[in-house]
């Protein structure tokens, strides 16, 4: 079993943070989309959604196999507009994921040669702990309705099905932690 630190992003981790945010809504690999060079820029930023300081890393053995961007839903709503903007024209509209009150664990991935590994569990168990220790009792995130195996994974880490959601005109569920008993 290799070993799993899991450690806050710096800029320097601005292309995994760009990775990270694009996977959750390209199909194609992220360096190939045509939004690479923009989230590049946004993910290097300190004042955007997508950015490296909203964002923890994990590495195995010393290499990077993952991340998670995650933040209060406060921030959420200051600056969904400001980095949505940054899209310009093309940027698509869509429901509120998450509000105040809520911490909302945006983005996760782990690439493809670390999957399987227990990376992505780390990932969000992090996530939740940094949600808990800044006093967030309600921990939400939204998963789209045609990944089962990821709300599956959810669901083993303790999420439970909220309501429906419209995201990027698609349809996912969002979901809210409930401590396992």
């Amino acid at each position: 079993m290799k070993k799993i630190n899991i450690r806050q992003a710096t800029i320097e981790d601005a292309p995994l943070v760009a990775s990270t945010a694009l996977r959750a809504v390209v199909d194609e690999a992220p360096e190939q989309s045509g939004w690479w060079d923009l989230m590049m820029s946004v993910s290097g930023r300190e004042d955007t959604l997508y950015s490296w300081k909203n964002t923890l890393v994990a590495e195995c053995d010393g290499v990077k196999a993952g991340a998670i961007i995650s933040y209060p839903g406060a921030f959420y709503v200051e600056k969904r507009d400001s980095t949505f903007a940054l899209f310009g024209n093309d940027a698509p509209s869509s429901e509120y994921e998450t509000g105040a009150g809520e911490y909302y664990l945006d983005s996760l991935m782990v690439l493809p040669e670390f999957r399987g590994q227990g990376i992505g569990s780390a990932l969000m168990n992090a996530a939740i702990a940094k949600a808990q220790a800044a006093g967030y009792q309600r921990i939400t995130l939204i998963v789209s309705d045609e990944k089962p195996r990821n709300r599956a994974m959810y669901e083993r880490l303790g999420f439970k099905a909220l309501s429906p959601i419209i995201f990027l005109g698609e349809p996912y569920t969002k979901m809210v932690y409930s401590e396992p008993h």
